[in-house]
């Protein structure tokens, strides 16, 4: 095989594994809002507790390996609610991440952070004066971000309300709109 077939196929290889083929996406970021119920609850079990920033949706985790197709599930310990990344399971294979960005308005951050030691793969306490930016687990060789600010925290119901925006584009860490910015 000559080497620019080699390169042809390499080139190809990437485009097909990613999802965006012929560019970018155009978005906004309209806010959209979820529940999740803490896991760690069984009187909860069956409600969505983990919540998948990929596909934008709630899913329903009855246990936390049991799947991989979540980025984050909502549990909590000593009366405190928890965030936890889907990469600090060791039986998923997964990068999705959490960064947390205190002091600044949800409509301030507009990008994820470069710094990879922003994301951390543990869990982080729910609070209302924290935005959470998620990377998300890959998917067809794509990795995604989103943003994420905590509306109500219910500790008698077991739940968590959220507004989220995602970037559709692979790997773009833009929190806002290219006409947004």
């Amino acid at each position: 095989m000559r080497p620019w077939s080699l390169l042809i196929l390499a080139v190809a290889a990437l485009v097909v594994g990613c999802d965006d083929r012929f560019g970018p996406v155009d978005w906004d970021a309209t806010q959209d809002t979820a529940i999740l119920f803490s896991a760690a609850r069984p009187e909860l079990l069956g409600l969505p507790s983990a919540f998948d920033f990929v596909t934008e949706s709630p899913v329903q985790v009855e246990q936390p390996g049991a799947t991989d197709t979540w980025d984050v599930v909502l549990t909590e310990q000593g009366g405190q609610f928890l965030l936890v990344s889907a990469d600090t399971l060791p039986a998923l294979t997964s990068r999705a991440a959490i960064a947390l960005v205190r002091g600044r308005a949800y409509e301030e951050v507009a990008r994820a952070p470069e710094d990879t030691a922003f994301h951390v793969a543990v869990a982080v306490q729910v609070g209302s004066d924290v935005v959470y930016v998620v990377r998300t687990r890959r998917v067809n060789a794509c990795i995604r971000y989103a943003k994420a600010e905590p509306i109500t925290l219910d500790a008698a119901r077991g739940s968590f309300r959220f507004a989220f925006a995602r970037n559709p584009n692979c790997g773009d860490r833009s929190l806002v709109p290219p006409d947004g910015d």
